[in-house]
C-alpha cells in the first residue's frame, strides 16, 4: 500500500536498501517454512515479496545507481524456480531482461508464458518493441503473425 500511496518515493537510499533486504529476508523465510509442498501451478505465498523486493531494487538503480539489474534478475530466477507458473514474475524478467538486451531470454521467457489467443494482444507489445530494439525483425514477425 505504501508503494501505491508514493510513500516509498520518499524514503532515503538507505531506508530503501534495508527495505529490499527485509522484503528479500521474508521472501526466503516464508519459501523454506511454508512453501515447499505446494504445487509447481500453485503461487507461492511469497511471490508477492520478491516482486516487490525486484521493484525497490529497480529504484534504487534509477535514482541512485546502487544495485544491479543482474542481481535483480538472479533473485526472480531464483523465485520463479518456486513459482514456474507466476506470471507475474516473467512480466518483470522480460522487461529486465529488456534492459540487458538479453534477447534469447526474453524469447525463452515469453514462450514460457503458454499465451493463449487473446492474451497475445495485451502481451505482444511488450514483446514487440523490445524485439524490434533488438533487431530480431524475424521474431516480431512470428508474433505478429501469432495475433492474427
Amino acid at each position: 500500500i505504501h508503494r501505491y500511496l508514493g510513500k516509498q518515493a520518499q524514503l532515503r537510499k538507505e531506508e530503501l536498501i534495508e527495505l529490499a533486504d527485509e522484503l528479500e529476508k521474508m521472501y526466503k523465510h516464508v519459501i523454506e517454512n511454508y512453501g515447499k509442498d505446494l504445487p509447481s501451478t500453485t503461487f507461492q505465498y511469497a511471490d508477492e515479496f520478491i516482486i516487490l523486493a525486484a521493484h525497490v531494487r529497480y529504484d534504487l538503480l534509477r535514482k541512485y545507481q546502487y544495485s544491479s539489474i543482474i542481481n535483480i534478475v538472479l533473485n526472480l530466477k531464483l523465485a520463479l524456480q518456486n513459482s514456474p507458473s507466476n506470471f507475474q514474475i516473467k512480466l518483470l524478467l522480460l522487461n529486465f531482461y529488456s534492459h540487458l538486451g538479453a534477447y534469447d531470454s526474453i524469447q525463452k521467457t515469453y514462450d514460457s508464458m503458454d499465451i493463449k489467443n487473446i492474451q497475445h494482444y495485451s502481451t505482444s507489445n511488450l514483446l514487440l518493441v523490445h524485439i524490434i530494439r533488438l533487431a530480431s525483425y524475424a521474431t516480431s514477425g512470428n508474433v505478429s503473425t501469432a495475433m492474427q
